[in-house]
């Protein structure tokens, strides 16, 4: 492998880290910070909501990662079948593969069948370029890479130390009570709900921008949608424990 390959391989092993670390880092921060709401319309103590937060976050970073890995191979493990299913119908019949290329070529490019026929003909004299042609065009996916499942278990961790490093941001701010610096230091209930809304909001923002690398979005656009998405999410468990809460006192009385 030459040096640019090297280096474009290491690029994009590193794209996907960086791609399972975003998307893992703003589920953890969207899921936890809605447990840390669902706790305050409940009237939760600080001591309940770290308990729930932190419960979740384990757990939810836990599920997660093995999110990401157990789809990851499957995907590979589809990609593989396919792929063989393709080799082996080339090698086994390679005139009937060579023509439902050149009518795809035909009806997706509007090619001529002169154009389509000298593309294909040409093509296939390469077998194995040939197969990856066909995953490519019949299948709309790309042939797997020889070390793709065992990138699956580092994908996985990302996201798993992502979810947990991220989605602990709207939980520290509860801890201040007990590791204050200042001796018999009293916090409101209000006042660390706030602290952990404008850190959750900061990173959540953070994120959003940063996600606009990979998805072509605008950075201002897309941190703004992050925000908007974690504000619905947090709102909605805020209001639906809130009505609980208010309906399980009245059954009580």
């Amino acid at each position: 492998m030459g040096l640019g390959q090297h280096e474009e391989k290491h690029g994009e092993e590193g794209s996907e880290y960086i791609k399972s670390m975003v998307y893992g880092g703003l589920d953890g921060i969207v899921t936890t910070f809605a447990i840390v709401a669902a706790g305050i319309g409940a009237n939760r103590t600080t001591g309940t909501i770290l308990l729930m937060g932190f419960a979740g976050l384990i757990a939810d970073g836990i599920s997660m990662g093995l999110g990401d890995y157990f789809s990851t191979v499957a995907e590979t493990d589809f990609k593989i079948d396919e792929r063989k299913r393709e080799a082996w119908e080339f090698e086994n019949y390679p005139d009937g593969e060579r023509s439902e290329m050149i009518e795809h070529y035909q009806k997706k490019c509007g090619m001529s069948l002169e154009d389509a026929t000298d593309i294909v003909m040409t093509y296939s004299k390469y077998p194995e370029p040939f197969i990856d042609l066909m995953m490519c065009e019949e299948l709309n996916t790309a042939s797997p890479d020889e070390d793709e499942k065992s990138k699956a278990w580092r994908n996985g961790v990302v996201t798993l130390f992502s979810f947990w490093g991220f989605g602990s941001i709207g939980l520290w701010p509860y801890i201040l009570p007990y590791f204050s610096l200042r001796n018999g230091a009293e916090w409101s209930e209000e006042t660390l709900f706030i602290l952990a809304a404008i850190s959750v909001a900061a990173a959540l923002y953070f994120l959003g921008h940063f996600k606009a690398r990979f998805t072509g979005e605008v950075p201002f656009e897309s941190g703004l949608k992050m925000l908007l998405n974690g504000s619905v999410a947090s709102l909605a468990a805020f209001g639906v424990a809130a009505l609980l809460d208010l309906v399980l006192q009245v059954e009580e009385c």
